[in-house]
C-alpha cells in the first residue's frame, strides 16, 4: 500500500508538468549553497514554479556569497508542485570563472536533521555564465579550470625565509614563483631552494644550481615544466616545479637558503597560481 494518499489533482498536474518539472511537496525545500573567494558578490536566484492548482508563479531572491571560501546556505520553501526552471547569476560583482561556486539542491525538512534528496546543478558562475536547471552540470569545484591569480606574498624580515600558506578552503596549482634575494657583505656562499610542506613534513624541494655570494642582488624564479636546475645569468636564475602538482589549504611554500645571513633580505614573492575553491 502506498504511504501517500491518492489525490486526483496530483495525477492531472503531473501529466501537465512531467517530464520537465521537479516535484516538490510542502516538506521539501530548495537549498542554494555558494562559496566564493571574491568579496562583494551578490547572487540572484530566479525561477518558475507550477503549483498543484495549475498556477505558474515566478520567484526571485538574493544571496550574498562569502569571500573567505566558506559556504553560504539559503533555503526556500516552494510548496506543493513542480519546479519548472531556475537560474543563478551574479547581480552585484563580477567573479571570474573559479571564484564563485554554486550548488542547487533539494532537501526534505528545514530545521534540525534534513534529508538530501537531489542535486539539480552545481558549477561556477560569472557575470556572463549562469548556473541553470535544467541545463547545467552537477560537478565539483575542481572539475573545470580554476581562476589564474597573481599573488603577492609577504615580505619577510631580513634574515628570514619566505613562507606562504595556501588559504583555507583553496586548492592551488603553482605555475611560477619569483623573488629577489639581496645578500649583505658577509662572506658566505648561499644557495636558494624552494620547498613544499604540510606544516611539518617537506615533500618537495627544488634547489637553484647557481650560488650567490656577498653583496649581490639576484632574481630567482621557479616555474612548472622547467628543468630541475637551470642557469640564466649572474643576475637571474630559474629552476623547476612539478607539473600539475596540487597544494591544498594549510600547505606551505617556503624558501630554504643555505648559509643565509642575518642581514640577507628576501623580497616579497610573486606567485602565479591556478586556484579552485574546495579543500
Amino acid at each position: 500500500m502506498s504511504e501517500f494518499p491518492y489525490r486526483p489533482w496530483l495525477e492531472t498536474a503531473a501529466r501537465a508538468a512531467a517530464p520537465s518539472g521537479f516535484a516538490f511537496s510542502g516538506e521539501d525545500h530548495l537549498r542554494v549553497v555558494s562559496s566564493g573567494s571574491l568579496a562583494g558578490v551578490t547572487l540572484e536566484i530566479a525561477g518558475r514554479f507550477l503549483s498543484t492548482t495549475g498556477e505558474i508563479t515566478p520567484f526571485i531572491f538574493v544571496q550574498t556569497a562569502n569571500s573567505a571560501r566558506t559556504t553560504t546556505t539559503s533555503d526556500l520553501q516552494l510548496g506543493d508542485g513542480w519546479l519548472l526552471g531556475i537560474t543563478v547569476r551574479p547581480s552585484i560583482g563580477a567573479p571570474a570563472w573559479g571564484q564563485t561556486f554554486v550548488s542547487l539542491r533539494v532537501i526534505r525538512g528545514q530545521t534540525g536533521a534534513t534529508i538530501a534528496l537531489a542535486t539539480l546543478a552545481a558549477d561556477y558562475v560569472t557575470d556572463v555564465a549562469r548556473l541553470a536547471w535544467p541545463g547545467s552540470p552537477t560537478g565539483s569545484p575542481s572539475d573545470t579550470p580554476g581562476v589564474i591569480r597573481a599573488v603577492t606574498g609577504t615580505n619577510p624580515a631580513a634574515g628570514a625565509e619566505i613562507t606562504e600558506t595556501v588559504p583555507t578552503g583553496a586548492r592551488w596549482r603553482v605555475v611560477s614563483i619569483g623573488a629577489t634575494l639581496v645578500t649583505d657583505g658577509t662572506v658566505a656562499t648561499r644557495r636558494a631552494s624552494l620547498t613544499y610542506d604540510d606544516g611539518a613534513t617537506v615533500f618537495f624541494r627544488s634547489a637553484q644550481v647557481q650560488t650567490q655570494l656577498a653583496s649581490v642582488t639576484r632574481r630567482y624564479t621557479w616555474a612548472a615544466g622547467l628543468p630541475v636546475e637551470t642557469i640564466i645569468s649572474a643576475e637571474a636564475a630559474v629552476a623547476g616545479l612539478p607539473v600539475g602538482g596540487i597544494l591544498t589549504g594549510g600547505m606551505r611554500i617556503l624558501t630554504a637558503t643555505e648559509s643565509l645571513q642575518a642581514a640577507d633580505d628576501w623580497g616579497a614573492p610573486l606567485l602565479l597560481v591556478e586556484e579552485w575553491i574546495g579543500a
